[in-house]
């Protein structure tokens, strides 16, 4: 006994095919979202990375960050801000402070304005994280204090030559306690710091010193530029104490009022946060934002018209294109000759064109033989049998000097009427 095939069954699963147009356009979709989060995310990075990474900067937590100086200053009434962008530019009524978490940031120093009140805190600790400790570090083991030489010669193309100084490990002055003088004002303040570390150089002039004559805090000489040698004196480690947070008070306090500023600025750029601008930041906000837009509402635009112009590819059948598909040649021609009406150029096919009439004739007249001359001369003879006027050596030359589209219409009109009364 015989089965039937089911014909509708062989009928769904050749239409099913491998992909379905739903599922092309979800996965252009998918790619098209997929591509623009991307970019979005390489874009704004440093916005959305978590800032508290236990450097050396003024929204870290860890010992070593400037956060706590921030809320002291903060809750004693000073006007403090945050700066992701690099200021090189003169601001008179601010001082701005750089915190440095390794000796290669220093190299931006360099392109800093002189005459901008600035206060530069150099780097002491090598720190690692802690891990599963989100924004605590702890010393490194290898080495848990910066090169003093590296540091030097970093500083030397900002602040000449300097010298940078650090209490011995094995000294019994590696934690005691230090008396700390203003220069100016010959206050004292006494803090406990370990490791400490000076600075000095011929360029420098003295503003806070120890007991003993070795400088911390140093201004270099014709500009408004100070350098802090120990970062232990400002960061959240040394505000540890009343007595640490009196002396980071007191200390901005004086540069402020001796430079007359009025606010503090803790710049970020150095530490890379939310201060680099790319392509993708500058095209995705004002002014540009506007242009980002219409570029996307054409591309938008353009895919439909793309889709609504072809449609489905299943649906391709013949009746569908109409003249178009169906005369493929003579497409061609017509296409190409609207290209020369736009161009302009129509006169100057017109002496081709009677060369082509006059090769139609001779092949439709079955002329033997491929000599230009022979054929000629068959030509004229069947011309003045026939009386025909103008003759194609008239039509040739007004051919050669037409001058705009309605005389050729003309002479087009006229090489045809030639040909079908020459060949009939």
């Amino acid at each position: 006994m015989k089965i039937a095939a089911n014909p509708q069954r062989r009928e769904t699963v050749s239409e099913s095919g491998l992909m379905s147009t739903g599922l092309i356009i979800g996965l252009v979709l998918i790619g098209l979202f997929s591509f623009t989060a991307l970019m979005g995310l390489m874009g704004y990075a440093d916005d959305i990375r978590d800032k508290n990474n236990g450097q050396a900067h003024a929204i870290s937590n860890s010992a070593i960050g400037f956060s706590g100086l921030k809320t002291l200053l903060d809750e004693t009434g000073q006007t403090t801000s945050l700066d992701p962008n690099e200021a090189t530019h003169i601001s008179r009524n601010s001082l701005r402070i750089y915190t440095l978490t390794s000796a290669f940031q220093t190299d931006i120093l360099d392109e800093l304005n002189p005459d901008s009140a600035k206060l530069i805190i150099l780097p002491k600790w090598n720190v690692t994280a802690v891990p599963k400790m989100t924004g605590w570090v702890r010393k490194a083991p290898y080495s848990e204090v910066l090169s003093p030489d590296n540091l030097s010669s970093n500083l030397e193309a900002f602040a000449g030559n300097i010298n940078i100084f650090q209490a011995d490990e094995q000294d019994e002055t590696l934690a005691k306690s230090y008396r700390l003088t203003l220069a100016e004002t010959g206050a004292i303040y006494t803090n406990r710091i370990p490791r400490l570390q000076t600075v000095s150089g011929s360029e420098l002039e003295a503003v806070i010193t120890t007991e003993s004559g070795d400088v911390l805090l140093a201004k270099l000489k014709k500009s408004q530029s100070y350098i802090l040698s120990d970062p232990d004196l400002l960061n959240t480690s040394g505000l540890k104490t009343r007595s640490g947070a009196r002396f980071a008070y007191d200390t901005l306090s004086y540069l402020s009022e001796r430079e007359q500023t009025d606010n503090f600025v803790f710049d970020l750029a150095l530490h890379g946060i939310g201060g680099r601008r790319n392509m993708i930041k500058v095209f995705t906000q004002p002014p540009f934002l506007g242009v980002t837009f219409l570029i996307i509402v054409m591309s938008g635009l353009i895919a439909w018209q793309a889709f609504l112009r072809f449609g489905d590819a299943k649906r391709g059948h013949a009746e569908d294109f109409g003249e178009d598909f169906q005369m493929g040649p003579q497409s061609l021609t017509r296409t190409t000759a609207d290209f020369l009406a736009i161009a302009r150029r129509e006169t100057r096919v017109s002496r081709d064109y009677a060369m082509l009439i006059r090769q139609q004739a001779i092949k439709s007249l079955h002329l033997p033989g491929n000599e230009g001359t022979r054929h000629q001369e068959a030509l004229n003879r069947r011309e003045t049998k026939k009386a025909l006027s103008p003759t194609f050596a008239e039509l040739n030359k007004q051919a050669k000097s037409v001058t705009t589209r309605h005389d050729m219409l003309k002479v087009a009109t006229a090489l045809q009427d030639w040909k079908r009364e020459i060949i009939s």
